[in-house]
């Protein structure tokens, strides 16, 4: 039988997190991202499209963290929750939820309080960060906020 890689744990980020069960390599897959789809977003989907959501499964994946400066990042090809560096047994694994995140600010922006030394503060969605921020998670992004994130740069350079 195949060990979970990860595991539900008391997160200092936020209520529960997501935590490693074992040390995990630069790369590696972790979780499947899961749940059903719907059309209507809340505090805790994943918006995949414009107005397409992953709601809660039930299970590990519902409870990853956001982090400013994650050590994980969701490949759109698989849904799969994807290690960015070498992660430590017991370490709690996070994601930039500004990679998937539109706007959260009808009722769902939120504090930030995950410790990042360049944390953000408050997270709003991409929409809402700054051109340099943007780009830097260009390479992480949903297939829907590429696509947005290219017509807001074309937009942009046809005005020029």
């Amino acid at each position: 039988m195949m060990m979970l890689k990860a595991e539900v744990k008391n997160s200092k980020i936020e209520g529960k997190g997501v935590f490693a069960r074992k040390n995990i390599k630069k790369g590696e897959t972790i979780i499947k991202i899961e749940g059903p789809i719907t059309r209507y977003p809340n505090k805790y989907a994943l918006q995949i499209d414009e107005d397409k959501y992953i709601g809660c499964s039930g299970k590990v994946c519902d409870f990853t963290n956001h982090s400013c400066e994650p050590n994980c990042y969701i490949s759109f090809n698989s849904l799969h929750l994807v290690a960015l560096g070498n992660i430590k047994k017991g370490e709690e694994l996070t994601f930039n939820y500004c990679i998937t995140e539109k706007d959260l600010t009808d009722g769902y922006e939120f504090k930030c309080e995950c410790g990042a030394k360049k944390c953000l503060a408050r997270i709003k969605g991409f929409d809402h960060l700054s051109l340099k921020e943007k780009l830097k998670l260009m390479k992480f992004l949903s297939p829907f906020l590429k696509k947005k994130f290219e017509e807001e740069i074309n937009s942009i350079n046809s005005s020029i």
